[in-house]
Formats: structure tokens, sequence, C-alpha cells
């Protein structure tokens, strides 16, 4: 699904306009994530409880690794209206790129399920540590390596430098339609069901958060019902960002076409 030739089609004023945006949203993933690695890591600047600051590390890191993998390599294509970054680097961008990808939309279902449990049984929520943290994101990354591995292995995707029109495809899933069932199920259950629950945990945090902005008063209640809102804000966006990704990843699996305009699209908008 990272096929960046699409990027190629374009006309000059929409390559000016693609540089101009995607340029200062990578270098803002890029310097936003550090920072917040940074600051958290050596500083320990952050503030809040240790499964959190966890979970938070690991978003930052994923983030910042996907403004590197695709984030930059789009922008050097962009630049030079080519692939010019090698064989190795068009398997990276698109097979490995992956795991960050799928990772981070794991960590937006933990992170939101985690709201809601902290909601709901808040003294259970205070013998969480450190270690159920790093537990949780080892599963995580562990499934987004199998995702990786399964679509490679049995899906039959892949990604290859074609050398003479120094272009970086990614062939589509197994055209075999004995293996159809199988696909649908693994889209609907790495790409379509995440986002499910990321929308249904925050669909239950805003209910709490203004059933308690109902019950309380002063201004503790306020801040901590701008913080419920805050966190569901930030998990709606990036709902509203993936959306069309998962919406791509099964037409591409039911083999319906798709104009280039909307691979731009979705790419873009979950960059923001």
């Amino acid at each position: 699904i990272n096929d960046i030739n699409d990027y190629l089609h374009f006309s000059e004023w929409a390559y000016v306009v693609l540089v101009i945006y995607h340029a200062p949203v990578m270098i803002l993933a890029l310097i936003g994530n550090f920072v917040v690695l940074y600051g958290t890591l050596k500083f320990n600047a952050i503030s809040m409880d240790s499964v959190s600051l966890i979970f938070l590390e690991h978003l930052a890191f994923t983030d910042f690794t996907i403004a590197f993998l695709s984030g930059a390599t789009i922008l050097v294509t962009l630049l030079s209206r080519k692939w010019v970054l090698g064989t190795a680097m068009c398997f990276i961008q698109g097979m490995v790129g992956y795991i960050p990808t799928f990772c981070e939309l794991l960590t937006l279902v933990i992170i939101s399920g985690y709201r809601v449990f902290v909601l709901l049984r808040p003294f259970t929520a205070q013998n969480l540590g450190k270690r159920h943290g790093k537990r949780i994101m080892a599963g995580v990354w562990a499934l987004s390596i199998l995702f990786v591995v399964n679509a490679v292995c049995i899906m039959g995707q892949y990604t290859f430098f074609d050398p003479f029109i120094l272009a970086c495809n990614t062939s589509g899933l197994s055209a075999d339609r004995s293996q159809l069932p199988y696909t649908i199920v693994c889209v609907v259950l790495f790409g379509g069901l995440p986002v499910l629950l990321i929308i249904v945990s925050n669909l239950t945090i805003l209910y709490i958060a203004s059933k308690y902005a109902g019950k309380k008063a002063g201004k503790r209640a306020a801040v901590s019902r701008n913080a419920i809102i805050t966190v569901s804000a930030v998990s709606w966006v990036f709902v509203v960002s993936v959306t069309p990704l998962c919406l791509r990843a099964m037409l591409q699996v039911l083999t319906v076409p798709m104009p280039s305009w909307f691979y731009i699209m979705q790419v873009e908008l979950y960059y923001v």
C-alpha cells in the first residue's frame, strides 16, 4: 500500500503544494517526537503515571520512525522525482515501515482502552507499574512484526525496486481467490477492528467525562474533564486520519480500482 510513485504523476503546481505541505509536517514530527523522547527519558519532564508514560514514549518512538522511514522518503522522492534511495531502502520503506505504523495503531488502542480502565477501575490501575506497561508494549511490537510476516509470507505482498524506471513498487495482495476470505479476515483484524476499538473507547471516555462534569464542580473537576477531552480529541484525530488507509486496504483486497488522488489523500491525512 506504500507505492509512492503515485506522487510522480502530478502537475508542477501539485508538486509545489505537496512539498510545501509535506516538508514542515515531516520536520515537525521528527522534532516534536524527539523532544518528547529526550525530555521523558533524560529529564523525566512529563508528569503522569508510569504506565501512561511507557505508552507515550512508545507512541513518540513509532511516530518518529514513521516520519523518518515514510515521511523523509516521500519528500526525497518528491524533490528528485524518482526513487534514488536504492533497493534496501525500498524494502525498508515499503515493508519494514509497516511495523511502526501498525504498532502506532495498536498503541492508540491500548492508550484509549487504558484510559477507560483508569476511569472505571482507578484503584486497580494504581497497582500497575512500568513492568506491566513494558510487557504490554512488547506484545504490541510482537503483533506488529507478525503483521508484516503475515503480509509477506502468507498474503503475498512485497516491495521491490525497479532499476529501469527508478521506482519503488509495492505489489498487491495475493491474487489467489481461494485466499480471499483469509485476507479479508486479516485486514479486518489488523485494520478495521483496532479503529473500531479506538472509536468505542473514546465514546466511552467522552460519556464518562460528560457524566463526571455533571456531578462535580470546581477547578479540579474542570481540569480533569479537559484532560479527558484532550485524550479523546487526539484519538479521534487519529481515527479520522487512519480510516481512509483501512478503507484503501479493504478496497485493495476486493480488487476495486482506486484513483491515485485517494492514495495521496490517505497518506497525507495520516501524517497530520
